[in-house]
């Protein structure tokens, strides 16, 4: 006869993670969402979307996206919880762009008719862990490649201040600057991005300015390498302060026990990792960079930071930008000088013949004098660190220009005399076999007060108790 339970009713055959493929008819997996899904909007050709990505972690360690669009979006953005734990079905599996981002081969794509129910039962839930990572440690990162996704566990030596910067599209984000240490001697920079930098980087710098130095644990950073490597936060990161870890317990005893004290610390990023320094942490004056160049030179190239202001704007007849092309030369965007051709009213690339050009990305090229207390110098400034310093990016300023010349000019006159921390990168430039040094933007941000103080009071102990506090060029490596 038949079964006192009906089909609808039998036990859920939950299958694993790791198992799935587009070749299963029917699944159901059971996982807990290990980040804050939040509903987000994108831009592109075909106009604007909405896009809410999930990340999914089950019983036995597999981990797996979800994502969705436009209406089915922002229906999940309503069901889906942070830490809560689901039975998702009838969904599609589509094959992962970019293998170095996910942990699977494939992503749940969710639809209308996809079927997500909370699940309840208690003892299954608790056999799910709250975050699964695979911790590396700092050393190692020095040889990750670029853009790859890493779990890093570490001690907080020092938080930045958080700095607000404008986006290409013209609206703020904020971001802050964190140096992490642990026990393989090395020190590394985390960029915590909006929102994690306010409400994540506003309590560490709490702690820390209390005399604490909080362990950390961050899953899914992404590898950089901005004058050295570094880590960031994106939108699947996940950042635990003091995690009930085994490895958090460990490296909690080796800073407490001295471990955080060594000056034996390697840096990879552009920022002071201890003793041992980093690429472009060095401190300087105009006068003592003026004074260098003419006694060192600038071979090899070498990476200073000022605290200083705009003080001249070169501006030819066609304003301080260029036509970039915006299609893609490998992972980074092209950035080549179009050309417009009258005739057909259409845009082309020298590197992309052949090839249709839509539009163009006007993007800044900047020459300029700055100043500090001792003497000024000439710069230049290339895209991104442009946005920084004319407040606003090019494509906006260029509007401007086009449509209300008075406020364009009113634009480039308001540059003048606003304060900021620049990082200089400084080396031998050669042009028609004629070799001169050249002093470009490598970063820009407004000046952190407080951080900057802080510093100042530094060189004053150091001047009163009779030391030189004009630091000396690494010697290259």
């Amino acid at each position: 006869g038949r079964s006192a339970v009906s089909r609808n009713d039998a036990p859920v055959k939950i299958s694993p993670i790791s198992t799935l493929n587009p070749y299963m008819n029917r699944w159901t997996i059971r996982a807990r969402v290990t980040n804050q899904p939040t509903l987000r909007t994108y831009h592109n050709a075909k106009g604007d979307g909405k896009v809410l990505n999930v990340d999914l972690l089950d019983a036995e360690g597999g981990e797996i996206k979800a994502v969705c669009f436009g209406d089915t979006a922002e229906m999940y953005a309503e069901k889906f919880r942070a830490g809560a734990v689901y039975d998702v079905s009838k969904a599609q599996l589509q094959s992962v762009r970019n293998k170095q981002y996910s942990n699977h081969d494939f992503e749940i794509r969710l639809d209308h008719g996809s079927v997500v129910e909370e699940c309840t039962d208690q003892a299954a839930i608790g056999r799910i862990k709250r975050i699964n990572y695979a911790f590396r440690k700092i050393s190692d990162l020095e040889n990750a490649p670029s853009g790859a996704m890493v779990d890093v566990v570490a001690v907080v030596h020092a938080v930045g201040e958080l700095v607000t910067i404008m986006k290409r599209d013209g609206s703020e984000t904020s971001k802050r600057s964190i140096t992490l240490r642990d026990n393989s001697g090395s020190s590394i920079e985390l960029t915590m991005w909006a929102p994690q930098s306010v409400d994540v980087g506003g309590k560490l710098e709490a702690m820390t300015s209390g005399g604490a130095r909080p362990v950390l644990a961050v899953k899914n950073a992404r590898v950089g390498e901005f004058q050295g490597k570094n880590i960031g936060t994106v939108g699947s990161s996940h950042i635990d302060i003091e995690p009930d870890l085994v490895e958090g317990a460990q490296l909690r005893h080796w800073y407490d026990e001295g471990g955080g004290a060594t000056a034996d610390v390697k840096s990879f990023s552009g920022v002071g990792g201890g003793g041992g320094g980093g690429r472009g942490d060095r401190f300087v004056t105009l006068a003592h960079l003026k004074d260098e160049i003419a006694r060192q030179g600038a071979t090899p190239a070498f990476w200073v930071q000022c605290r200083c202001h705009v003080t001249y704007l070169k501006v030819n007849e066609e304003g301080p930008f260029y036509p970039a092309c915006p299609l893609k030369n490998g992972e980074r965007m092209c950035q080549k000088k179009l050309r417009f051709d009258d005739a057909t009213g259409a845009w082309s690339c020298a590197r992309h013949e052949g090839e249709a050009v839509e539009r163009c990305e006007w993007r800044y090229i900047i020459n300029a004098t700055v100043a500090d207390h001792t003497g000024q110098q000439w710069v230049s400034a290339f895209g991104d660190a442009g946005d920084v310093l004319m407040g606003m990016p090019a494509n906006a300023l260029k509007q401007l220009r086009d449509d209300d010349f008075q406020a364009y000019e009113q634009a480039l006159l308001d540059a003048n005399f606003k304060q900021f921390s620049m990082k200089f990168k400084v080396a031998d430039d050669t042009y028609n076999d004629e070799t001169r040094v050249k002093v470009s933007i490598a970063k820009i941000e407004p000046v952190a007060f407080v951080a900057e103080s802080k510093r100042m009071l530094e060189q004053i102990k150091k001047l009163e108790a009779g030391e030189n506090i004009d630091e000396p060029r690494p010697a290259a490596r």
